[in-house]
């Protein structure tokens, strides 16, 4: 019997971290659209993947969680990880059919589905839409991303034809990795044949060469599912509000900055739409959007004016790195968009403490700039877009996540290991690279000079066989080379570890068992 309703089981879904997936981030998009955000005390992922997103939340925040993704492997990994964060959380390997069914499910203050929309079958999909017309709270969020058209238009035909190779010429034996490498072929040497079709979809070999490039994994999952299928915002829109869902807003903060994706010409058009629909419909024509994430609502309560603004100045944030590395440049709707220096500088100065700030105290700080708090805000969005700043979560949220921040660094040792800690004051993920894991580790153990960290970390990859990259040619050092390279990595996490202090991810210690085994491969 096949479980799977056409899904790809047969190869697990990457390790990497959804950020979008923490509840506690929706406050700013949410108000920014003139939403009133709930608190949220219980939470379910539909389609968890390996469930390491899960895991981070569960163990940073006091949320209770829920989750369910068919896959045996993907529930067994996430239920490992649950075990060390201490979490309060709970997930199977059900079908959606059987876990939407179940009757001890508490309502839900927030559903995210990350995904898995654009992957389901139209049963599932039907499954779902009843799950939340029944169990979100009113007032409750729905975090939903999905493939969209029109951006998908180009590609489709690409991706039709490597999944249709798939399914009629890959050998059944072969694994899966090796099926969608076969696939991957078929349609470079068809596209190097300078098909018609490219005189109508010119960007399409510049997007497939960037695909060649992608994890296998992540191809499996996204390309080759059985039921794969792109929406438009209507058709969302039609198969959500038939759950008493209302659209709340993109939860991509910069898209609720008009000049970052859009020509004056094309804001004064857009805002001359008086149907919300068709207004969103003809944004993503004009930014030719691919990929949608956005918050729904069961019973929006609308917050406008002055109250809107007193509700965001109460929003409290902290600098994610230091104020002079912030990026004078971010991704808009039409590209990359040049930011202004003096703002984009004088925020992360103001901030310069990694302290958290709200921003009524940042707008106080920054007033000799003669700035005015729509700069500052639009400047907010924008960098909570581009990981300079977090949105805080509510302190009384917080969950202290040392023991699973602890795991992970052991997990670290590992080839696969997750490139992410938790932070109890963000109530979500930080970037946190496998070398400096590995250093942050040696530094547990009393590791504390560069070079001490640098030599823990180098005997540790040694006793796998692994080699570090050292030049741009990405080749492999000798002993000493790789030192070095390892030496400049553990200065630059000294630079970070200030950041990564405030944001309380570094444990104080590691368990014993990690000890040892950092002492035997040294």
């Amino acid at each position: 019997m096949d479980w799977s309703g056409g899904y790809v089981t047969d190869i697990g879904y990457m390790t990497g971290y959804v950020a979008e997936l923490n509840p506690h981030k929706a406050a700013l998009p949410l108000l920014q659209a003139g939403v009133a955000p709930p608190s949220v005390e219980f939470a379910c992922e539909l389609g968890f993947g390996q469930g390491f997103t899960l895991g981070v939340h569960a163990a940073a925040s006091k949320i209770g969680w829920w989750g369910a993704d068919v896959n045996p492997s993907h529930a067994a990994n996430a239920m490992s990880l649950l075990q060390a964060s201490g979490g309060d959380a709970r997930v199977s390997d059900e079908a959606f059919a059987d876990f939407c069914a179940r009757q001890d499910l508490p309502d839900f203050d927030f559903i995210g589905l990350h995904g898995v929309w654009s992957w389901v079958d139209d049963a599932n999909k039907r499954v779902i839409a009843d799950f939340l017309r029944r169990k979100l709270k009113v007032g409750g969020i729905v975090y939903i991303s999905y493939n969209t058209l029109p951006g998908w238009n180009a590609m489709a035909p690409v991706r039709h034809l490597m999944a249709q190779h798939q399914a009629s010429l890959s050998p059944p034996g072969a694994g899966r990795a090796a099926r969608v490498d076969a696939a991957l072929a078929f349609a470079d040497r068809l596209l190097k044949l300078d098909p018609l079709y490219l005189r109508a979809a010119p960007t399409t070999p510049e997007r497939f060469a960037a695909i060649q490039k992608m994890d296998r994994r992540y191809l499996a999952h996204e390309y080759f599912n059985a039921s794969w299928t792109p929406y438009y915002f209507a058709q969302m829109h039609e198969a959500l509000s038939a759950s008493k869902l209302s659209f709340a807003g993109s939860c991509h903060p910069i898209d609720h900055v008009d000049a970052m994706n859009h020509t004056p010409e094309q804001i004064a058009f857009l805002q001359s739409i008086p149907d919300p629909v068709l207004r969103q419909s003809a944004r993503d024509v004009m930014v030719n959007q691919q990929f949608r994430r956005d918050y729904w609502i069961k019973g929006p309560r609308r917050i406008d004016g002055a109250a809107r603004d007193q509700a965001l100045m109460d929003l409290a944030y902290v600098l994610m790195r230091p104020a002079a590395e912030a990026p004078l440049k971010a991704p808009g709707g039409r590209g990359e968009v040049n930011l202004k220096a003096d703002l984009f500088r004088a925020i992360p100065e103001a901030m310069g403490d990694h302290k958290p700030v709200t921003g009524r105290e940042l707008l106080d700080r920054v007033r000799d700039k003669n700035l005015s708090w729509r700069a500052v805000q639009d400047a907010l969005l924008v960098m909570a877009t581009t990981g300079t700043v977090s949105l805080l979560q509510p302190q009384a949220a917080a969950r202290n996540p040392e023991a699973f921040n602890a795991h992970l660094l052991t997990l670290a040792r590992s080839r696969d290991s997750y490139a992410c800690l938790a932070s109890p004051v963000t109530g979500g993920g930080v970037a946190v690279n496998r070398l400096h894991q590995l250093m942050l580790a040696a530094q547990a153990q009393g590791a504390h000079s560069p070079l001490a960290q640098a030599q823990s970390v180098q005997a540790v990859l040694a006793a796998q066989g692994e080699r570090v990259a050292v030049g741009q040619d990405g080749r492999a050092g000798d002993p000493q080379e790789e030192l070095a390279v390892l030496v400049k990595s553990a200065e630059a996490l000294a630079k970070e570890l200030p950041i990564l202090q405030a944001l309380d991810v570094v444990p104080k210690s590691i368990p014993e068992a990690a000890h040892g085994a950092q002492r035997s491969a040294a």
